[in-house]
C-alpha cells in the first residue's frame, strides 16, 4: 500500500507550516506477508513499512515479524516484535 498526504493535518502541523514556510508532506509504503506453517497451529504474519515526513526531514523503516498459535480449544496466542530505524537528514 503506498499514501501520500500533502499539507496539514493538525494545528501543530500547521503552525510549523506558517513558521517553517514549508507545507507538510508524508509518504507511507507499507507491505505484509503472511506464511502458514506445515503444522497449520502457527502462522506467521511479517509486515514492513517505510515513513517520510518532509517537515522534520526524518526517514523510518519498521518490520514487525508476529508468530500466531492456534490451540486446539480455540485460543489463539502470539508473540510479536517491532524493529525499526530512524534517521534525520539535514
Amino acid at each position: 500500500m503506498v499514501s501520500y498526504s500533502y499539507g496539514s493535518s493538525s494545528t501543530n502541523s500547521l503552525l510549523t507550516e506558517l513558521s517553517s514556510g514549508i507545507t507538510p508532506s508524508l509518504l507511507r509504503v507499507s507491505g505484509g506477508y503472511q506464511y502458514m506453517f506445515k503444522n497449520r497451529s502457527f502462522v506467521l504474519n511479517n509486515s514492513l513499512s517505510y515513513n517520510y515526513r518532509n517537515q522534520s526531514r526524518n526517514s523510518q523503516f519498521n518490520y514487525t515479524p508476529e508468530i500466531f498459535y492456534f490451540t486446539n480449544t480455540g485460543w489463539r496466542l502470539s508473540l510479536w516484535s517491532i524493529l525499526y530505524t530512524y534517521g534525520k537528514s539535514r
